[in-house]
């Protein structure tokens, strides 16, 4: 539980904390100058700097740098006498968070940040945290998955100052970014972060570094944006249980004729009628002048009298639609039949198309 500092090379102070001794994270928080740590009882501890660089530890420095082991030894056993009744140093505040924290950074994340103030971001083994610089817990979320590490790059600016993204990768082969607070990509790799970082290479800026647990690494990027498409939400609705029981019934009425080898009737059909104008009009033959054309194109095959007249009659033919189903039928199709001496008049081919009919057409 001992903490050192040190001012580039040279040795500043050491403070011993009395809580853990097991280290913890670590963060130095510039804006308001103090240290924050995390220890084995899963609290998290605010330290201000100016009170662990106190003139009261220029005895430990001296006692680092001096060359004199006796004096050292005699120094040595002053201070642990002095540590027996010292009392803990004052801290700026302490928060549980019931949870081991793996890594902690400091960057503006929360939208309501004033310009001069940050954020704490504790990533812990089962969620993520977002603890103001008074020990106020803004944000928190639950994860599903076990995080490995994370980092912080700056994102934009507003009139408020610049915004940071948090990166949180994890042992299930992906990484999620959240941007205040709120998840805006996820990403699928082939094996497990254990530290990553974001640089720039050949002019190219925002390239994440990544580094495996098996020592491979790699420089990549995002690409392109994700889609904006949300799923349409559907209201619960009632099922229409008379409507159920209903094709349950016909489905099984249909299962019990074909076990008794019994050809059901359709549920969807046409009925195909010739009408004519008057009852006289079945027998009624008149007598058209083609002049010879109509004819020629057949192969003079087709039925005409001594001055070259064909033979024709007039029908209509009517199609009804018999049926269950509240769509009907569509892509209908109805073929007529002739002989090589019959053609069909104001018909292309002897095929009639219909694209669709319900029960209330014909």
């Amino acid at each position: 539980g001992k903490f050192w500092v040190f001012e580039q090379e040279h040795f500043a102070f050491n403070r011993e904390w009395n809580n853990f001794l097991i280290p913890g994270c670590i963060v130095y928080a510039p804006y308001n100058d103090s240290i924050v740590t995390m220890t084995a009882e899963m609290k998290l501890y605010s330290y201000s700097y100016a009170v662990l660089s106190t003139s009261e530890q220029q005895k430990l420095k001296n006692l680092a740098l001096s060359s004199n082991r006796d004096e050292i030894k005699e120094d040595e056993e002053q201070e642990t006498t002095m540590r027996k009744t010292q009392k803990s140093f004052h801290k700026n505040w302490s928060i549980n968070l019931c949870d081991h924290a793996i890594k902690m950074i400091c960057c503006r994340f929360t939208p309501t940040l004033s310009p001069s103030d940050h954020d704490v971001i504790v990533l812990c083994e089962r969620g993520i945290y977002a603890v103001s610089t008074s020990g106020i817990i803004k944000w928190q979320k639950k994860l599903e998955y076990n995080p490995s590490t994370m980092i912080s790059y700056r994102a934009k600016n507003t009139d408020s100052g610049w915004m940071d993204n948090i990166i949180v990768a994890n042992f299930q082969n992906s990484i999620c970014i959240f941007s205040q607070c709120q998840l805006i990509w996820s990403a699928r790799l082939h094996f497990n972060i254990i530290d990553m970082s974001i640089g720039s290479f050949a002019g190219c800026h925002g390239m994440q570094i990544l580094l495996s647990d098996d020592g491979y690494l790699m420089i990549g990027y995002l690409g392109t944006d994700p889609s904006g498409y949300k799923p349409i939400h559907v209201e619960n609705r009632e099922p229409d249980w008379e409507q159920i029981e209903s094709d349950m019934k016909e489905s099984k009425d249909m299962i019990r004729a074909l076990e008794d080898n019994e050809i059901p009737d359709p549920n969807d059909y046409l009925l195909l009628e010739l009408q004519y104008e008057n009852e006289s009009d079945k027998r009624k033959i008149q007598w058209i002048d083609d002049g010879g054309y109509i004819n020629e194109q057949y192969g003079n095959e087709l039925i005409c009298d001594s001055m070259g007249r064909l033979k024709v009659f007039k029908t209509k033919l009517i199609v009804n639609y018999q049926g269950s189903s509240q769509y009907g039928l569509s892509d209908i199709q109805i073929t007529i039949e002739i002989d090589g001496n019959t053609f069909i008049c104001n018909q292309d081919d002897n095929k009639i198309y219909i694209d669709a009919m319900t029960s209330l057409q014909n």
